[in-house]
């Protein structure tokens, strides 16, 4: 075997592996709008340097027929590339979305590295999560002496309430379409806006949607949901400011 075919039987492996698991990143850890706004490309970018670069690079470099040892090297190489791959895919998995909260007329996403600070109670509304993100919603006590103290902690070091497992309560997508923002008072004099949402509506009225905002770590933008079921439809790539601002 030469050494460009070693490479490219290499290459080829590394490929399969790479195709595998960006389909499962794609549809489980970071769907769509998750993917593109909340790291899975960053994800993404790691796993390919890991899997697609370094081990049928290192391939190419250290193959040669006859050489002593070789088998030695390869098996060296394979071990290199599977250490390297266990540890792009855990640091993409712990980054993974793991948690959309709903709070205060918002969407928040919450990184599966983020769990911990969510506890007592966030571990219980996150079984889903390790394959897909779980939505929840956060219920704020009745009372303004409760709340007051919550908000009050916060200022003192305690975690934002949407990352509070003990306000965690089950999320029901109804709940979301008295939040929506009128997205038509928010692209005017916005041309590039304009744009977007009418190329979304494509002739339905707005007013057949909810526009939520979203939070996610590299983006904000809105999270459509139809009215008539409370479907959650997808993203729309509009900043919600200044007509909201994020906690």
């Amino acid at each position: 075997m030469t050494r460009l075919k070693a490479f490219s039987v290499h290459l080829s492996i590394s490929a399969t592996i790479f195709l595998v698991l960006l389909g499962f990143i794609l549809l489980r850890w970071y769907p769509q709008p998750y993917f593109a706004y909340d790291g899975g490309w960053r994800g993404i970018r790691i796993v390919f340097s890991v899997d697609i670069v370094l081990g049928p690079l290192l391939t190419l470099i250290v193959f040669k027929p006859g050489k002593r040892w070789l088998k030695f090297d390869l098996a060296v190489i394979a071990l290199l590339q599977l250490a390297a791959l266990t540890y792009g895919v855990t640091t993409v998995y712990q980054q993974r979305t793991a948690l959309v909260v709903f709070f205060r007329g918002a969407f928040y996403t919450v990184a599966g590295s983020q769990i911990p600070i969510t506890a007592p109670q966030g571990p219980r509304f996150i079984q889903a999560s390790h394959t897909h993100p779980t939505y929840v919603a956060v219920h704020l006590p009745a009372t303004r002496a409760k709340r007051y103290v919550i908000f009050t902690a916060v200022f003192h070091g305690a975690p934002p309430p949407y990352l509070r497992g003990s306000l965690y309560r089950k999320f029901r997508a109804r709940d979301t379409l008295a939040s929506g923002i009128n997205v038509t008072k928010l692209v005017k004099g916005r041309p590039a806006d304009q744009r977007r949402l009418a190329a979304f509506l494509h002739g339905r009225p707005a007013s057949a949607f909810a526009f939520v905002p979203l939070d996610c770590r590299y983006r904000r933008l809105l999270l459509v949901i139809r009215r008539h079921d409370a479907k959650i439809i997808g993203p729309l790539e509009i900043n919600p400011y200044p007509l909201f601002e994020f906690y």
